[in-house]
């Protein structure tokens, strides 16, 4: 019989579960070969379980289930398919912008933000194209500036086609600095 194990508060020392996931790439992600990582964390807050290592002293609480490779989609997505939280329509060349999800609303220096941009290849890129996200103040001046690909180091605009559509997932340091 194939069911669920029972929730983790109820487990015993010594117990044993088998639980089986199909991992689904978010649409528009780009080609390359990725680390699948396994994390334990508390469900409501989202924390990261601590893990003692062998010798009793905290270990990582992150554990590698290996590589896998991501191949081009038979079918590119289209951006009307894909929630993106703020959409856009900025042309920027043979790209355009056409949203954006930041993962939080705000933020403190020294704080790592996740943002997720998605892109449209309105042509092939000829060569290999850097965006610059800025962080601007009230003054308009901007406080911190992030040079990066549109996606990844490993997906480069110049193998991009004509309607591609992709999502970059980023995570930009902001500087301890900051006001």
């Amino acid at each position: 019989e194939f069911r669920d194990p029972h929730d983790t508060t109820l487990w015993e020392p010594g117990f044993y579960a088998h639980k089986s996931h199909s991992v689904e790439p978010l649409p528009g992600t780009p080609p390359g070969i990725y680390n699948l990582n396994l994390v334990v964390f508390d469900r409501w807050t989202l924390v990261p379980q601590r893990i003692l290592g062998p010798d009793g002293q905290p270990d990582s609480s992150v554990v590698s289930l290996g590589m896998l490779t991501v191949t081009r989609p038979a079918r590119m997505p289209r951006p009307e398919e894909v929630g993106i939280e703020h959409r856009l329509s900025a042309d920027l060349g043979p790209l355009s912008l056409v949203g954006f999800d930041p993962a939080r609303a705000e933020v403190a220096a020294g704080d790592a933000l996740p943002v997720t941009l998605f892109w449209v290849a309105g042509e092939a890129p000829q060569q290999d194209l850097t965006v610059r996200l800025a962080l601007v103040d009230a003054s308009g001046s901007a406080a911190a500036t992030f040079d990066l690909p549109p996606t990844s180091t490993g997906h480069p605009t110049s193998l991009w086609q004509a309607g591609d559509f992709w999502r970059g997932q980023h995570i930009l340091y902001l500087p301890a600095r900051l006001e």
